[in-house]
């Protein structure tokens, strides 16, 4: 199937390969051991994305979303922003200590609730780019996303389109 959404242009194009990029330096900065960093130089280039668009569930600027391991990156008419977030090594330091035999509390307890992260955060402009730009969604993909924020199912939204192509 074969919807569009409105919006094309030069700056989504651009914008998808400086995803793919953020991607990639989201991945070797949330991986610190070179095999991994191996792995994701490898994969570079074959990593599957799938884009949601904005139906109310994020700030209305923006106008489709797509999330990685550790990173989150929003696209509005303007600009692209990159949201990167990893564990502080004190947390993880933290976690391993608690998985030592010599930790005296309840080794069962929740480990989750402990972790502390950090997150860093990019936005991208384009200098001298169409102010209004037309921003498209191609190739609905056969799943679809849920948004359940909240006590109040009126608010929640179902059923969310992923696009496997912004332009």
């Amino acid at each position: 199937m074969h919807r569009s959404f409105g919006l094309t242009g030069v700056y989504m194009k651009t914008s998808i390969y400086c995803l793919l990029i953020c991607m990639l330096l989201c991945a070797i900065w949330c991986h610190e051991t070179e095999a991994d960093n191996a792995r994701i130089i490898e994969n570079y280039g074959k990593i599957p994305l799938a884009f949601t668009l904005n139906q109310g569930q994020l700030d209305s600027t923006v106008r489709f979303t797509t999330n990685g391991n550790g990173c989150s990156m929003f696209f509005s008419p303007t600009e692209t922003t990159f949201l990167l977030s990893r564990e502080t090594e004190q947390s993880k330091a933290k976690r391993i200590a608690k998985r030592s035999v010599v930790y005296q509390d309840d080794p069962l307890e929740d480990l989750g609730s402990d972790i502390e992260m950090e997150h860093f955060a990019l936005k991208l402009q384009f200098i001298n780019a169409n102010p209004n730009p037309e921003v498209v969604g191609e190739d609905r993909l056969p799943w679809n996303n849920n948004y359940f924020n909240g006590n109040d199912p009126g608010k929640w939204l179902d059923s969310l389109w992923i696009i496997k192509i912004v332009i």
